[in-house]
C-alpha cells in the first residue's frame, strides 16, 4: 500500500513529477490486478534471475509478506518485488 503523502521525483503515467502517487485499491487473489506506477526490479521465482517490470505493466498480487510481495506477470511468471517497490 502506498502512503498518500509520498511523492515521486519522476513522472508516473500522466501524473507530473513531485505530485503524490495516487493509490490503487489492491487485494490478494486471482482478480486483484494493478498497474505498476514505476519500473520495478524483480526476482523471477523460482529461477532467481533478475529483470525489470516496466511502469504500466499489469500484475496480479499473489502474496504480501515480510515487506515484499509476489506478483504474477502478464506472461504468467511469478516475480518477487523487493521492499522498496512493495510499499
Amino acid at each position: 500500500m502506498t502512503d498518500p503523502d509520498v511523492t515521486t521525483t519522476e513522472s508516473v503515467g500522466d501524473q507530473p513529477a513531485d505530485q503524490p502517487v495516487s493509490d490503487q485499491p489492491v487485494g490478494i487473489g486471482p482478480t486483484k490486478g494493478f498497474t505498476l506506477p514505476r519500473d520495478c526490479e524483480v526476482t523471477i521465482v523460482p529461477a532467481g534471475h533478475r529483470t525489470v517490470l516496466v511502469a504500466g505493466d499489469r500484475v496480479t498480487l499473489l502474496q504480501a509478506l515480510g515487506g515484499t510481495a509476489t506478483v504474477k506477470t502478464r506472461a504468467g511468471e511469478m516475480a518477487r518485488l523487493g521492499r522498496a517497490d512493495s510499499i
